[in-house]
């Protein structure tokens, strides 16, 4: 059932990960986080080419991207060697050397507890179970989510095809109408789309679905396996258990696969945990590995133009993280030996970061209009709900819960990472305030810059309890071997030590395991996701009988005439599906003249005059009547295109239950 999407999928790797290693090239980094950073390096090289090549007028096609990638791998390989030598000797040795020499890796045990084997084994286990929870959740690979957004971003990507133009700066020209288009963060759409045309497919929805699949299940996984092993290094207990449990928090990434759908923002938050380890091993929040502070900067500018351009809230999102980050660095006591880590330095560096943060957080949100203005909760229930990391949704994750406030008093216990649990409360009292506070103005200022959407905030909770839930299984799992000792004594041989190291750590993934996965809260959350990809009759977007018209229309309509639609209904996305224009895209956006005049007078061509050449300039040919129920239950009137049975001029093609496909003839 799955195998359409297999080519599909290979093709979205392929391109979220080879430009990334190509342009990292030049710059000195392990592996492991070579592979971490490469899907924000690639996804900066796919928008950089769809914007350039927008602005000469070349199609948005894998040339540009190749062309990009050349560019920049030149730069970095170049830029690197020359930037070292022009710094060595004027900077600190540890800016530009590596803090500890390579040594010549000896061929030893994979599974000790720093050797490369766990990594994999985590890696893999956790592509596994995001694999099977995803499907689960998509149920179909031709399924879509039948919530507003998927309207747009489907037909956004055939738009990309259609006109060559994924261009940041552009791409909104499918709604804007006569209005110039604002710039929206197309990363997401473009690699949708190159998927499409790599494949060959014309079934957008394999193209987005593979997509899904490939950012949920092996970005999110190579990113929280790395994320670990810098935050708690030489531990296979860690790497399993965050195999484990970055699975099943269902706001992320679940969440916004299925309500918006926010697929922009669920790639960009799949890339926060990466950029947020950089910026903690930038500042030596985290214990350090083998980058010189001049590598690790670079890499981390890349991803921040990456994360950036995917979708610019993830940003002011990671400063939530960063801050308290910086804060803890700026009021440590130690002193350091070099003058550029001074305490001047540090306040300086905390002062300039907490003011650009501010001025963003002011300047950089959407138009008021486009916020969601109404409280949902009281804020007693919010702030309970999300203390038990079950922001609205209909069950409480217990395993999860103990497990993070676990995390948190070691965190203090051992007085490192408090930056973490101060930032975790930073998230909570974010979606409070989003999705409780009576104050609009006030709501509006803290969360505009996520449209006011708790269900956002909800997804950027699991980006600390993550971490903090597997520190939590780290200290438990510390305490009752201490424990065990006084019957089990510790093996004398090094063997003996690494097999019981290499016991515990698979106890320790397996007792997770029957932990979460059957576990009720579970399967009541997963269920409760997967709903909106469920397709059945009065589904809210588009039911089986409007899809049946969707391929009379592709095989009726002619490829240059255009489909006259209510949006709202979810007929527009025939564009989607069939590539036959529309006279409105999307539910937001602006008619045209003409389109305006189609949609309030249509039915009315044989005696108003003005229909008439509206028609001609549009060249609509056909109506797809899905009556005037919206995607959220309440009627939008289209008069124009309403009662077209009753009406002069049109013909009765086709009708599937109460949807129905007419030819305009009164214009011919």
């Amino acid at each position: 059932m799955w195998l359409p999407l297999i080519p599909a999928f290979l093709v979205a790797v392929a391109l979220l990960y080879l430009p990334g290693l190509l342009v990292s090239a030049g710059i000195r980094l392990r592996p492991q986080l070579r592979l971490a950073v490469a899907p924000a390096i690639s996804l900066l090289v796919l928008s950089v080419s769809a914007i350039w090549a927008s602005a000469v007028e070349l199609r948005f096609s894998l040339l540009p991207v190749v062309v990009s990638t050349v560019i920049a791998t030149a730069v970095t390989l170049l830029g690197a060697r020359y930037l070292t030598r022009l710094v060595r000797g004027t900077l600190v040795g540890h800016w530009v050397d590596s803090p500890t020499r390579r040594r010549r890796r000896r061929r030893g045990n994979p599974f000790a507890v720093d050797g490369a084997g766990w990594p994999v084994v985590a890696t893999v286990l956790a592509m596994v179970l995001m694999v099977r929870n995803i499907v689960r959740v998509i149920g179909s690979p031709t399924a879509i989510a039948q919530d507003f957004d998927s309207i747009f971003h489907l037909n956004v990507v055939r738009w990309i095809l259609d006109t060559g133009d994924g261009s940041t700066f552009t791409v909104e020209s499918m709604i804007s109408g006569p209005n110039p288009p604002q710039p929206y963060p197309a990363a997401w759409h473009d690699l949708v789309a190159l998927v499409a045309q790599l494949t060959g497919t014309q079934q957008l929805l394999i193209a987005q679905n593979a997509v899904i699949l490939a950012v949920g299940a092996v970005v999110w996984s190579v990113g929280w396996v790395l994320v670990i092993r810098i935050l708690v290094p030489r531990s296979p207990v860690a790497l399993l258990a965050v195999a484990v449990l970055a699975c099943f928090f269902p706001s992320l990434p679940y969440r916004p696969m299925s309500t918006g759908p926010l697929y922009p923002s669920l790639l960009a938050m799949t890339l926060l945990p990466t950029l947020l380890i950089l910026v903690a091993m930038f500042f030596n929040r985290v214990p350090r590995g083998p980058e010189s502070k001049l590598g690790t900067g670079a890499v981390l500018l890349l991803v921040i133009a990456g994360v950036g351009l995917t979708h610019p809230s993830a940003l002011l999102s990671a400063m939530i993280v960063v801050l308290p980050m910086l804060f803890g660095w700026a009021l440590d006591a130690r002193l350091t030996t070099t003058p550029v880590e001074s305490m001047r330095y540090r306040w300086i560096t905390l002062g300039v970061t907490t003011v650009a943060t501010v001025v963003c957080w002011v300047l950089v949100r959407p138009a008021p209009e486009a916020t969601l203005a109404f409280p949902k909760l009281g804020m007693g229930t919010a702030l309970i709900q999300g203390l038990l990391l079950r922001p609205d949704n209909p069950a409480v994750p217990w395993t999860l819960v103990v497990l993070t406030a676990a995390g948190a008093v070691s965190v203090f216990r051992h007085r490192r990472y408090r930056w973490l649990v101060v930032a975790h409360l930073g998230y909570l009292f974010c979606w409070v305030v989003a999705i409780a506070l009576p104050i609009e103005w006030l709501r509006r200022l803290i969360t505009g810059v996520w449209f006011n959407d708790y269900w956002r905030l909800a997804a950027l909770l699991p980006i600390t309890a993550i971490p903090l839930a597997v520190l939590g299984v780290r200290e438990l799992v510390h305490w009752i071997r201490l424990g065990l000792r006084r019957y089990a004594p510790t093996p004398g041989t090094r063997r003996g030590r690494q097999l019981l190291g290499s016991g515990i750590a698979v106890g320790t993934a397996l007792v997770l395991l029957a932990l979460t996965l059957p576990m009720p809260w579970w399967n009541q959350n997963a269920r409760q996701i997967a709903a909106p990809y469920k397709m059945k009759e009065q589904a809210r977007l588009v039911d089986p009988d409007e899809l049946a018209l969707f391929d009379v229309a592709a095989q009726q309509v002619p490829a240059d005439e255009t489909i006259a639609v209510n949006p709202w209904t979810g007929a527009s996305l025939v564009y989607a599906y069939t590539g036959r224009r529309v006279t409105r895209p999307h539910i937001n956006g602006t008619d045209s003249p003409a389109a305006a005049v189609i949609r309030e007078r249509l039915r009315d061509a044989t005696t108003d005059p003005a229909v008439c050449p509206a028609v001609h300039h549009l060249r609509v040919g056909y109506v797809l009547d899905f009556g005037t129920r919206g995607v959220f239950g309440e009627n939008h009137d289209y008069p124009g295109l309403e009662h077209l049975d009753r009406a002069e001029g049109f013909r009765l093609v086709e009708r599937r239950g109460e949807a129905a496909l007419y030819q305009v003839t009164a214009c011919r």
